[in-house]
């Protein structure tokens, strides 16, 4: 997915990862105090059951968006993708996700500058490999082209398999991982890149052995 900036360089500030096992409620604490005006990303994978639904806060009350958000129609998988702009500052920044069930899920939280402070969001594509829907399980991975409308947007891209959480996977094609995250069933990794042009793109790396996988 892709975010425009504001003629600023993009800076990622910090990030933070958490992952729990059978719970209804998931929270990261920053490392940092946030800075007014800056973006939240969040990427959210879960083993789950077929149907959960997922809703985003945080302790300053920003406005969260899902960006994008895909579950494999037989259930087990969830991979989204949230964020919120031009955010009040915290100096003890949670997020907490809440689930309408008890899940398994990872979650990352990334703080940015330079980008837009309203309409950050300009696109999302997603792509998923799942063997008991005709698929064969791989250890590479993409996310399905998106296409820029400016130079220098940022990229992020986040893939969540849950087939063993010990297989962790890593960016490749100049993408950079920011963290990857294993939990119980379920891993999680997130990345991000700068599209210095206009064109198509698409998040892509490796997982250590083949999984089934999600990713956008």
């Amino acid at each position: 997915m892709a975010f425009p900036n504001v003629y600023a360089a993009i800076v990622r500030v910090q990030s933070q990862s958490a992952a729990c096992g059978n719970c209804a409620s998931i929270s990261v604490t920053l490392p940092n105090s946030t800075t007014a005006g800056d973006t939240l990303v969040v990427h959210l994978g879960a083993a789950a059951n077929l149907g959960f639904l997922y809703s985003i806060s945080d302790n300053s009350s920003n406005v969260w968006t899902k960006d994008m958000g895909t579950s494999y129609p037989l259930g087990k998988t969830d991979n989204e993708i949230w964020h919120a702009s031009n955010i009040i500052p915290s100096a003890n920044p949670t997020i907490t996700v809440t689930i309408s069930g008890a899940a398994y899920p990872v979650l990352t939280v990334v703080e940015y500058s330079g980008l837009a402070s309203s309409n950050a969001f300009d696109a999302a594509s997603t792509w998923q490999v799942q063997t008991n829907n005709g698929g064969i399980s791989t250890s590479t991975f993409h996310s399905g082209f998106v296409l820029t409308t400016q130079p220098n947007e940022l990229l992020f891209g986040g893939t969540t398999q849950a087939d063993d959480s010990t297989h962790l996977a890593s960016a490749g094609g100049g993408w950079a991982t920011i963290l990857a995250t294993p939990g119980v069933y379920a891993a999680t990794e997130a990345q991000d890149e700068i599209a210095g042009s206009v064109g198509s793109y698409e998040a892509v790396g490796s997982y250590s052995a083949a999984v089934n996988y999600m990713s956008g």
